[in-house]
């Protein structure tokens, strides 16, 4: 190891972290320090207090390291302080003492060394002092950890008094005009030179990412110090008067690194066709007349395919040309170069994965990665490829980008949205505060982030954002906070984003919906149901009927809320892939597809047993159920449904 370089790696990290990210580390340890295969230092843990606010986002008021002898005397003495730039020079000269000399004694309460009067004291305890050792340049050394460890942050030196203490040039910031980027080592054949870190990040956890996790569980902890704590604190009340936990006055974080396997990601990224990465975007009409040209030259595959395809018409129900849509696109750039064999097999072997069911699809490293990389082009193509979007996204919707291509599919930007969101009163108290407040704490409350004090208040801002925004067409009925829970979940860091496509859906499917007097429209949504009941069931219809069990007693809350308080929000993302693909008759046939499931025994119950079987709805199949709503959807015909006349004739009968 060499004293120096180490130091002057140390010292780049923090420098790149203070002056470039404009952030802290505040839980530097000599854990914090590991090295690279080539031996050179780099910071683990940086990022913590970035992502976590200093704590705030679990709730904490500051983050402190498992080992808390490293921790700056000012947060020392100021219990519940946030972590400083000053504060990360202490614990880095301690950590490098510690480094250099590893008998130094650190005191395991920090507040012996936070009342010293100055750090000539400090070393003394520490036992500090490097003359003597066989470290080269000790007096230099002992200069630096004289200036880094002064208690007083005031008196303490500064990264670029240190960089001068040591005799080191200050690193280029990236918006200096004479920074020059270090070339990044690729892959020899990996191929992911242009997916970003967090598509990486998503990969690898469908890799090995989730095994990882569970091992990390089964550590050596007894099974006594991993029952959950209680924690009792004062109540808070917040905007909305919902009751939260006082904020816990520090949270300690492990700085004992874990290695992460790459080498199974890694085998797992090679062993996929180069293609997947450089998906073949066409417009509609270069897509079409490459078809046509190869279908005259090879009609025996474009049947095969055609047979494929409709027997697969389950993912394909907006589309109207199906012998295109059964290509992808890496493979229509081959076709002139394959043979005819080698192309009716790749042309089965890809039709096999997409019929699939969509849990496993999802969870399917080479097919997800290769939808990643295909909507990443599509949707940056956009609106250029927006018939190909649709048509890819018929098929499913890689998880990875499902808010935006929501978001697409709704016509909602990303600008236009955060401006509206912004113009928006989300503060003011309004009448239905008491309501929202306590509809929330019940809205889908299985899922951690819609559980969480951050879920929350971010849902109703949302509500009242909507409310305020609608305030002379719209009030407040209960279903509007599971209406807007899937936007949130997948929008959880973009909240203007979660509300314009909230806003967007409402408008496009739920016009009118949420009036004071909505009666006259889910009356008319309700007798649309009916008949779209009679007309692909008329038994089922009959015995309904017969019974007294209609709609009005259990569909306007599928309606109302677009099956989201009825589905778990797991399903209600696979059923909205589709449904976001159609128009407002597109639910009509959810409903009836859900209908369709429970036939057999609806034909047997009697009307106390459908009430109970619909106050409590039995496990819904979602393939089968998209797979139906597609086929009624298909097949019935326009007249027989005429949404939009019907909600125009009840605007003009309130007008």
């Amino acid at each position: 190891m060499e004293p120096v370089k180490v130091i002057k790696q140390l010292l780049d990290a923090l420098y790149y972290l203070h002056r470039e990210l404009n952030c802290v580390h505040g839980l530097l340890t000599n854990e914090c320090l590991v090295w690279s295969p080539s031996g050179d230092l780099k910071l683990a843990h940086w990022p913590i207090n970035l992502l976590t606010g200093g704590g705030a986002a679990l709730y904490a008021a500051m983050l402190i390291p498992t080992n808390p002898s490293y921790i700056a005397p000012e947060q020392v003495k100021m219990p519940g302080s946030q972590a400083t730039q000053q504060g990360d020079i202490w614990s880095a000269g301690l950590a490098l003492l510690k480094l250099l000399k590893p008998e130094s004694k650190l005191p395991e309460n920090p507040f012996r060394l936070a009342v010293c009067d100055n750090s000539s004291e400090v070393l003394d305890i520490i036992d500090g002092n490097l003359d003597g050792t066989h470290l080269a340049n000790a007096h230099l050394l002992n200069e630096l950890f004289r200036k880094s460890l002064e208690p007083d942050p005031l008196k303490r030196a500064t990264l670029e008094e240190l960089y001068s203490t040591m005799g080191f040039e200050l690193p280029l910031l990236r918006s200096d005009p004479l920074y020059m980027p270090t070339p990044s080592a690729s892959y020899n054949r990996e191929n992911i030179s242009n997916l970003d870190l967090s598509e990486i990040y998503y990969l690898w956890r469908l890799s090995i990412g989730r095994n990882f996790e569970s091992e990390r569980k089964q550590d050596d902890c007894p099974p006594i110090f991993k029952i959950p704590y209680l924690i009792v604190g004062e109540m808070l009340t917040n905007e909305l008067n919902t009751p939260d936990l006082k904020p816990k006055s520090h949270i300690i974080i492990s700085t004992k690194p874990k290695v992460i396997p790459l080498d199974i990601f890694k085998a797992d990224i090679a062993r996929l066709d180069d293609q997947i990465f450089r998906p073949l975007a066409l417009t509609d009409e270069e897509l079409a007349s490459r078809e046509n040209s190869y279908s005259s030259s090879n009609h025996s595959l474009s049947s095969s395919s055609l047979m494929m395809v409709q027997g697969n018409e389950c993912n394909n129900h907006m589309i109207k040309k199906p012998s295109i849509d059964s290509f992808t696109f890496a493979d229509l750039d081959s076709l002139s170069t394959k043979s005819i064999n080698d192309n009716i097999q790749a042309q089965l072997l890809q039709e096999s994965s997409k019929i699939q069911p969509i849990v496993i699809k999802e969870a399917d490293f080479s097919y997800q990665c290769e939808r990643l990389v295909l909507f990443k082009r599509l949707l940056a193509s956009f609106p250029n490829l927006k018939d190909q979007l649709h048509r890819e996204a018929s098929v499913d919707i890689p998880p990875y980008y499902r808010a935006q291509t929501w978001a697409v599919l709704l016509g909602v930007s990303l600008e236009s949205s955060k401006k509206l969101y912004e113009n928006i009163d989300k503060t003011t108290p309004i009448a239905t505060d008491r309501q929202i407040s306590v509809d929330i704490p019940r809205c889908h409350q299985y899922n951690e982030l819609m559980a969480s004090p951050q879920g929350h208040q971010k849902l109703a801002r949302i509500l009242k954002a909507w409310l305020n925004h609608h305030s002379s067409e719209y009030v407040y009925w209960q279903g509007l906070d599971s209406l807007a829970a899937p936007f949130l979940l997948l929008n959880f860091d973009n909240e203007s984003m979660a509300f314009a496509c909230f806003n967007a859906f409402v408008d496009k499917y739920l016009k009118g919906f949420f009036k004071k007097d909505n009666q006259v429209i889910v009356q008319q949504y309700l007798s649309m149901f009916s008949e779209l009941l009679s007309y692909h069931d008329s038994l089922l219809a009959l015995h309904l009927e017969e019974l007294g069990f209609l709609p009005n007693l259990y569909a306007i809350p599928w309606f109302l809320t677009m099956f989201t308080h009825v589905l778990p929000l797991h399903k209600i993302l696979h059923v909205w892939d589709c449904l976001l693909l159609g128009d407002e008759k597109f639910p009509l046939c959810i409903g009836l597809a859900i209908l369709t499931q429970l036939r057999h025994e609806l034909l047997e119950y009697s009307f106390n047993d459908c009430i109970v079987a619909f106050s409590d709805l039995p496990e819904i199949d979602i393939e089968r159920c998209i797979r139906d709503a597609n086929h009624f959807y298909n097949s019935t015909p326009d007249k027989l449904i005429d949404l939009r006349s019907a909600i125009g004739l009840v605007d003009l009968t309130q007008g």
